[in-house]
């Protein structure tokens, strides 16, 4: 078989079902002060989105299947995966790679 015959496939860990509902209210809350989010939610409900990639998931805003972060939850997100205890410390790199997984 060829390389050319094999498909890129997207690795992610977290689905949205998976949250708690403190969570996608947490989110939700931070997303009306982010206007980026703001303004791709707006973009993806009136049909005018042009990256495809976007999607609304339970009101939640993903981008290739990943949980976009409002603004004011970036910083909490990466501690909270940097701080794991099943992650471990694997450096910069290494955690900035498990937190695009789930996450945009």
């Amino acid at each position: 078989m060829d390389n050319n015959s094999y498909k890129a496939i997207s690795i992610g860990a977290l689905d949205i079902g998976q949250l708690l509902p403190e969570a996608k209210e947490k989110i939700m809350e931070k997303a009306l002060l982010d206007d980026s989010y703001r303004s791709i939610c707006k973009q993806l409900s009136s049909g005018n989105n042009t990256d495809k990639h976007y999607e609304l998931v339970d009101d939640i805003l993903c981008w290739k299947k990943r949980i976009y972060a409002p603004k004011e939850l970036q910083q909490r997100t990466m501690q909270s995966e940097h701080d794991s205890k099943v992650a471990g410390h694997f450096g910069r790199e290494r955690t900035m790679e498990l937190i695009s997984r789930n996450f945009y």
